[in-house]
């Protein structure tokens, strides 16, 4: 039986219209929406705030903060207390950060954290952070974030370059091996595994080794690569695979 509908329209003490029924709810939902953000805001520290950041520069994606609030309980992100954020709290760190210009919003789509940000906190959140299970987290979130995250996912359909080159970019620096990496590029990562996604993520990587190695030096005492030029490392460290390694200089000793 087709729902009846009213023509009634509703105005407020000042005569101002305020729409029909349906128009009324949603402006309710939204103010109450708005209160409650603005409650969430009050108990925000920076550093939970950060986590928020930090989280989307990981994702890469331009998606709401209920995928972004989906990945950060899988990657155990949580506030100073050990409590998950709530879809209220993620919104208001959204907007703290989007004030102070270190996110931005797409209408439609959801927010993002600009390349140049991004980049410069990926250096040092990539040797912190899990990156298989962040991969998995990532993929299983942008998924629709159905049942729980499995071990070898078989579907991943990114909505753009920039989300393909997230889920890359950890599942390298996760130390994958070939003939892994040979299965998913079949399976999960057929999308992601195109010349322009792949070199991108080359290109990142290693700006990010290059930035730590110009920059700190070995236990020994000795700079990781003598023969570092031009912002280059160099023959032996490329080969070794140490520049996807930020940690760990050509000669294979660990940095302070």
């Amino acid at each position: 039986m087709p729902r009846k509908t009213t023509s009634l329209r509703y105005r407020n003490l000042h005569g101002q219209p305020l729409g029909g029924a349906g128009d009324l709810g949603r402006t309710v939902k939204r103010a109450a929406a708005r209160r409650q953000e603005g409650d969430a805001a009050v108990g925000l520290t920076e550093a939970e705030v950060d986590r928020v950041f930090d989280a989307l520069a990981l994702a890469g994606w331009r998606r709401g903060k209920t995928a972004l609030m989906n990945l950060m309980r899988v990657l155990d992100l949580r506030r100073d207390g050990g409590r998950a954020f709530d879809n209220a709290e993620i919104a208001a760190a959204l907007r703290r950060l989007h004030a102070a210009g270190r996110v931005q919003t797409v209408e439609g789509e959801g927010w993002y954290v600009p390349e140049a940000l991004a980049e410069a906190r990926l250096a040092a959140l990539l040797v912190t952070i899990d990156a298989g299970a962040a991969w998995r987290a990532l993929v299983w979130a942008a998924g629709g974030a159905c049942g729980q995250v499995h071990p070898v996912p078989t579907y991943f359909s990114p909505r753009g370059d920039e989300e393909a080159v997230a889920v890359l970019r950890l599942v390298l620096v996760s130390g994958i091996d070939a003939p892994a990496y040979a299965s998913l590029s079949a399976g999960a990562l057929r999308q992601a595994n195109v010349s322009r996604v792949v070199s991108t993520v080359l290109a990142q990587l290693q700006r990010s080794a290059c930035s730590s190695v110009s920059t700190r030096r070995c236990a020994g005492g000795c700079w990781p690569c003598p023969s570092l030029r031009r912002g280059r490392p160099c023959a032996r460290t490329w080969a070794s695979g140490a520049a996807l390694r930020p940690r760990v200089c050509c000669s294979g000793i660990r940095w302070r």
